[in-house]
């Protein structure tokens, strides 16, 4: 399996382009990325949400792959990378502060929709990106960000005062074959927030019905 593992990465990393033949376009996909997660109040002077959850829809996206690079993270690329999203929950817990325990008030209410961008990410491929995913023979790394800016939400608590700050998944490991091929794809991970939190990042590749508008 060692020995699998490396001549993968060693594929990915030093293709040549002699080997290059015509870019690979993958069907269309509605791509579905949402959030979900509960945190506890905990008296630390920490600003959280109790409850808060979103989700975005990037419509008639394809992925094309270009195997003519010299470096195969070169060769992947987003057609249609730019979604809508909507904040469907944010509930704010309680904050600690001097004066005892308050509860925060909105200030600016959230918008009723967002934009958000789909890309690949940046960089050279980590080996430690295939923890796990040693089948995966051509895996195409991917970037999510919202694009809500900082006037998005924002809420005062007496003693301080805090904003929406963007959410993102640095890098999540798609397999492009799958989607060469028009395959569904789910993924599940973790959201790596406040420790107390429970909840996670739901990612769905929809293939689209030809003809879809």
């Amino acid at each position: 399996m060692g020995k699998r593992i490396v001549a993968v990465f060693l594929y990915l990393v030093f293709l040549s382009p002699v080997a290059a033949a015509e870019s690979e376009i993958s069907p269309p996909y509605t791509v579905m990325i949402a959030l979900s997660y509960a945190s506890p109040y905990v008296d630390d002077g920490r600003s959280s949400f109790a409850d808060f959850a979103f989700s975005v829809s990037f419509k008639h996206v394809r992925f094309r792959f270009d195997p003519g690079q010299p470096l195969p993270m070169l060769g992947f690329h987003i057609m249609g990378g730019k979604g809508k999203g909507t904040l469907t929950r944010h509930t704010l817990n309680k904050v600690q502060t001097g004066c005892g325990t308050v509860i925060p008030k909105v200030t600016k209410a959230p918008d009723k929709e967002f934009d958000a961008w789909l890309s690949i990410t940046p960089g050279p491929f980590h080996p430690e990106w295939m923890k796990g995913k040693q089948e995966m023979i051509t895996p195409m790394p991917l970037q999510f960000m919202t694009s809500w800016g900082m006037d998005m939400m924002k809420w005062d608590y007496e003693e301080g005062h805090a904003y929406l700050g963007e959410e993102g998944i640095e890098v999540f490991i798609v397999d492009w074959a799958s989607l060469s091929h028009g395959i569904p794809i789910s993924l599940e991970l973790p959201y790596p927030g406040d420790p107390e939190a429970k909840g996670g990042w739901w990612i769905e590749f929809i293939p689209e019905k030809t003809g879809t508008e």
